[in-house]
This record gives structure tokens, sequence and C-alpha cells, in this order.
């Protein structure tokens, strides 16, 4: 097994990029988070109307359907036919909801400086990757659980706790770190970096610190929501046209 010692610079590199793929990570949540406060409640107008226009033309679909065959059309049934087949569509709308109203409150600058910060620390001390003979310690799992989990919901007290219960257990600097097949995982990582920066939601940086290019995206989405209500009441009013009984 082809296993290397921190004294090596290739376990460096690792360490350096393993901890760098992290920071994208978070960086990309926030990313995603900072998108949705600035374009949130127009992303959520223009699926409901898109919603609106589907399940019309579904309605529309169904009676011309039942027409075809010489069957009338019931209510209850169309209702049944809409709620089954339009399920999917709804659960997306109110995952949008939830995450607009779950984005609401921005941290600031500093504080996501000392997340970061903390988790880095923390990180070099008890990452799975960097030290697999914690792997089989419990205690270990535990608190890198939490950890992360502190870490994902940019809670920095619930760090600080974690640290002293790591510095108490952990931090006393002799732990030794050995990776397996280091460089297949340097080429892994870097492979997974270059893929994080070239996708959303970290791309969106490009446009939220462009304030000509926000301004840009909110109008589309406002005309794009124009559109589209104006063709949903051309499908009510077709949808109006329909013969549908109340009872079977």
């Amino acid at each position: 097994m082809n296993e290397k010692k921190i004294s090596d610079p290739t376990l460096e590199i690792y360490r350096t990029l393993l901890l760098k793929r992290d920071a994208l990570r978070k960086e990309g949540e926030l990313l995603q988070i900072k998108y949705i406060q600035t374009f949130g409640e127009l992303l959520e107008e223009r699926y409901s109307l898109f919603l609106g226009c589907i399940k019309y033309k579904k309605i529309l679909s169904y009676c011309l359907s039942r027409e075809n065959s010489g069957l009338p059309v019931y209510r209850a049934e169309l209702d049944c036919y809409i709620d089954r087949t339009m399920g999917s569509y709804y659960a997306e709308l109110r995952a949008l909801s939830e995450a607009r109203k779950a984005g609401t409150r921005v941290l600031p600058e500093i504080e996501v400086f000392r997340i970061k910060k903390l988790y880095r620390k923390l990180a070099r001390m008890l990452h799975p990757d960097l030290h697999p003979a914690l792997r089989g310690d419990p205690e270990a799992l535990d608190l890198w659980q939490k950890i992360r989990l502190a870490y994902e919901r940019n809670d920095y007290d619930a760090l600080k706790e974690s640290e002293v219960l790591a510095m108490a257990r952990f931090g006393d600097g002799t732990q030794e770190i050995e990776v397996a097949d280091a460089e297949a995982k340097i080429a892994s990582l870097r492979e997974e970096i270059a893929q994080i920066v070239r996708e959303d939601p970290y791309f969106y940086k490009f446009l939220l610190w462009d304030e000509d290019a926000v301004e840009n995206k909110k109008s589309e989405l406002k005309k794009e929501i124009g559109d589209y209500r104006t063709y949903l009441e051309e499908l009510k009013q077709e949808a109006e046209a329909c013969r549908i009984e109340e009872e079977a």
C-alpha cells in the first residue's frame, strides 16, 4: 500500500486541496443562498405561473382525449388526474419557496470568515481523509459529524464547542497522518475542484458581483413572468370552453 507521512510534500498538497475543495463547496452553498435572496421572489413567481400553464395544458389535453373517445369529462376524475400528474411540480415549487424563506438571514462577512477559519483548523485535526486511523474511533467520528453539521448551518458557537472537545481529545499533536494512494486522490480532488468552479452555484458569483448583470437578470425574469401570465390567461379561456360534468 502506498502510504505517506505528513512530512511528505505530496501529502501536504493533498491536505491543501482537500481543504480547498471543502471551502469551495461552502462558498457554493453561500452563493446559492445569495442567488435565492436576490432572485428568489421572481423565480418563485415565474415557476408558479409556469406550473399554471402546465396544469391548464394538461386539462385541455385530458378533455380533448375524452372528447375524441366519445367519453364525458367528470370534475372529480379530472381533479384526480391533475393532482396525480402535477405532484412532483408542486413539490419543486414548495422546495423553492422554502429555500427562499430559509435564505433571508444574511451572514456578516466577518462571521463567514470566522466560521471558515475555525472549520479549517478542525478539519486539519479530524478530517477522516487526513486521519484514516480515526475512522475506527467512534468519538472522533461523532465529533467530526458535529463539526460538519455546524459548518453547514453556519453555527459558529457549535464549532467553538467542538473546538474545545477536539483540543482536549485530539490536540496533543502526536497523531500521525497516513494516506493511501495520495497521488490518485490528489488527481481526483483537482478534478472535483475544477468541476465545482465551472458550474452553478459557484458560477453564480460572476453574476452576483456584477450589478448590471443582476438588473438584466431581473428584467429577463420579469419579462418571462409577463409572458407566462399572458399565456396562462389564454389557456384558462380555452379550458372554460370544455364541457365538464360535476358528477358521474
